[in-house]
C-alpha cells in the first residue's frame, strides 16, 4: 500500500502543519495584534481595531518533493478564497500569505519575492499564465474556483497577486515542530523543572 497526500496521513499532517504554524506566527506579531484560527483563512492576523492585516493559508504535502503550479488544486482553492477580499468597497485588502511545504513552479516563483521587488510586468505575466490555466483546465474538482477567477475583473486578479507572498519549500511539518520545541516546549519544560513547581503533590 502506498501513501499519498489523499490518504489518512496526508490530511492529518496538513492539520498538524496548520495547527503548529500558529504559535510560531504569534512570536512575530506586533503589539496589539492577535491571531485567529479558521475565521477568514486557515489563520488570520488582526489589528488592534479588529481589521484583518494578513490572511494565511497553510498547505502541506507529505510527498518528498512536491510542486505547486498553475494547475494545482490547492492553489486554485486558495485564490478563490481570497478573491472576494480584494473587492471590498472602502476597505484596504489584507496581505495574503501562502505557507506551503511544496516548491513553486513556473511564474508562481514570483510570489516568493518581496512585494516591492516585483515589477508590474512580472505580475501581468503571472496573471496571464493563470488566465490561460483557468481557460484550458478541465479539472472538475476546481471548476467553481476557475469560474470565479474568470468572472473576476482583471484589476482585482492583479491586485490579489500583487498582495500575495509565498513561503514555499522551506517549512515542513518536522521543521515547524523542531522550531516549536526550541522556542516554546523546551523553555517551558526547563521552567517547570527549575521554577516553583506544583503547590501540591499529585
Amino acid at each position: 500500500m502506498t501513501t499519498t497526500s489523499h490518504t489518512a496521513p496526508g490530511p492529518f499532517a496538513g492539520y498538524l502543519f496548520q495547527k503548529d504554524l500558529g504559535p510560531l506566527i504569534l512570536f512575530r506579531l506586533e503589539d496589539g495584534q492577535s491571531l485567529t484560527l479558521e475565521r477568514q483563512s486557515d489563520l488570520a492576523v488582526l489589528a488592534v481595531e479588529g481589521g484583518v492585516v494578513a490572511e494565511i493559508e497553510a498547505k502541506h504535502s507529505i510527498e518528498k518533493r512536491s510542486f505547486l503550479s498553475s494547475k494545482s488544486v490547492s492553489l486554485w482553492k486558495t485564490l478563490a478564497l481570497w478573491l472576494p477580499r480584494v473587492n471590498q468597497p472602502g476597505l484596504l485588502p489584507p496581505r495574503f500569505r501562502l505557507v506551503t511545504s511544496s516548491f513553486l513552479k513556473g511564474r508562481l516563483k514570483l510570489l516568493a519575492d518581496p512585494e516591492d521587488a516585483r515589477k508590474a510586468s512580472q505580475i501581468e505575466a503571472l496573471c496571464d499564465e493563470l488566465d490561460e490555466a483557468a481557460e484550458t483546465s478541465s479539472n472538475k474538482k476546481i471548476a467553481e474556483q476557475l469560474q470565479a477567477w474568470k468572472e473576476t475583473k482583471r484589476e482585482h486578479r492583479f491586485a490579489l497577486l500583487q498582495r500575495t507572498t509565498a513561503l514555499a519549500g522551506k517549512l515542513g511539518l518536522s521543521s515547524i515542530q523542531q522550531q516549536l520545541r526550541q522556542k516554546i516546549i523546551d523553555p517551558a519544560i526547563k521552567y517547570c523543572n527549575t521554577g516553583p513547581g506544583f503547590p501540591y503533590e499529585l
